[in-house]
């Protein structure tokens, strides 16, 4: 006689039958039923699942997609940027489900995880995307692992897509600074512009500040980096007739629906002063977005400085990017992300102040070792080293 909980086994037609009750990890228990010929082999599968069980490993029907959804819902909310969080989902959503989703997990190998990676290099996928779908395919199956509803992670064992070493653009020079503030004055996106390329502000940390986050009169003028406007999922425009015909990304009228949430770290969370240049662009700006919100009245939404369109609102970072992009291409010849304000003003601190932790909490990095990324001299800095060292031989 089996006590509660350790299945059982029983004759069902010509063979027999082993059964055993488990946990479900997307919700709920379920039933697992082995059949053998003889109540031998039964006895052995029964013992085979209560291994399996007590080791934490998924022994049922909880597929791939399964998992990879009630991760996510565990994840919203939680400690991950809203960025990250929407990387992730378009990693499981395009390319890690079409080719695994239906795998039930315990079942996963090695080798499927690597045939997913042949199948998205073939579909025209870059090294990077197909790394980025094995990280995500690997955080998922981690997780299932410390929850002890799987036994391994075979994305971990599975070779890890190699990425080449992108080579970043480089900072701006002092007078392509100069041509681009001009240029966004004239484009009454000093404001903008100047935040960033004067702090190192990351985009989502510019656009979420709100003007409760600013403080223009103080003896000490300075911007509180608080939160995080992040690219957000599509949804169905107003003047869309037929919603359920299609999805929100293929609506013909289709609006973005941008997320806030924390910064990319803890550290991001600061306060930074900001110059008198800064300062200046800014008030010009306020009054501004007064008078847009005077206009508007009632149908005014939001505190945000750098509202999304003449009702107020979030600006979308997709917007924010081409506004950018444009201003600079018109500027200086040629395009730059918005990340190039930030890879400029940390090269620029970097020319001129000699404490790295003063830049550090300046920018919000995490560790200083990421300093390092951004220290690129120009060739004037680095002859100028090489003539000292030469010197320094008596050349």
């Amino acid at each position: 006689m089996r006590a509660r909980g350790e299945g059982s086994v029983y004759r069902a037609g010509d063979g027999w039958v082993a059964a055993l009750w488990v946990e479900n990890p997307a919700g709920g228990r379920k039933r697992l039923v082995r059949k053998a010929k003889t109540q031998k082999l039964a006895n052995a599968k029964l013992a085979q699942l209560r291994a399996d069980r007590d080791a934490g490993v998924i022994t049922g029907t909880t597929t791939v997609r399964q998992w990879l959804d009630t991760w996510m819902q565990s994840r919203a909310g939680g400690d991950l940027s809203p960025r990250t969080l929407e990387a992730n989902s378009t990693a499981s959503r395009l390319w890690i489900v079409p080719h695994l989703g239906d795998i039930h997990m315990a079942k996963l190998t090695v080798e499927d995880v690597q045939r997913m990676h042949r199948a998205l290099r073939e579909a025209g996928y870059s090294q990077s995307t197909v790394a980025q779908a094995h990280r995500c395919l690997s955080a998922a199956l981690n997780e299932a692992v410390r929850r002890r509803h799987l036994g391994v992670n075979v994305a971990a064992l599975a070779r890890t897509p190699s990425v080449a070493s992108v080579e970043r653009a480089p900072a701006l020079t002092e007078a392509e600074v100069i041509a681009v503030l001009l240029e966004a004055g004239r484009r009454r996106m000093l404001a903008r512009v100047g935040t960033a390329i004067v702090t190192g502000a990351r985009q989502g940390e510019v656009l979420g500040l709100t003007w409760a986050d600013v403080d223009l009169d103080s003896p000490r003028p300075l911007i509180r980096i608080t939160k995080n406007r992040a690219r957000g999922k599509w949804a169905h425009g107003t003047s869309c007739s037929t919603p359920t015909s299609h999805t929100p990304p293929k609506c013909p009228a289709r609006i973005p629906v941008p997320i806030t949430g924390e910064p990319k770290t803890p550290r991001s969370k600061r306060d930074v002063p900001i110059p008198a240049i800064v300062v200046d662009a800014l008030r010009e700006h306020r009054a501004r977005v007064v008078a847009a919100r005077l206009a508007a009245g009632n149908l005014w939404v939001g505190d945000a400085v750098f509202p999304g369109g003449p009702l107020g609102g979030v600006m979308d970072t997709r917007n924010d990017h081409r506004a950018w992009r444009a201003c600079v291409e018109a500027a200086i010849g040629h395009g730059a992300g918005t990340h190039a304000a930030r890879r400029t003003a940390i090269t620029a601190m970097l020319t001129t102040e000699h404490d790295p932790t003063l830049i550090a909490k300046i920018v919000g990095h995490a560790s200083l070792a990421m300093l390092s990324t951004y220290s690129r001299p120009s060739i004037e800095r680095q002859a100028e080293a090489l003539e000292r060292v030469a010197a320094g031989y008596g050349g």
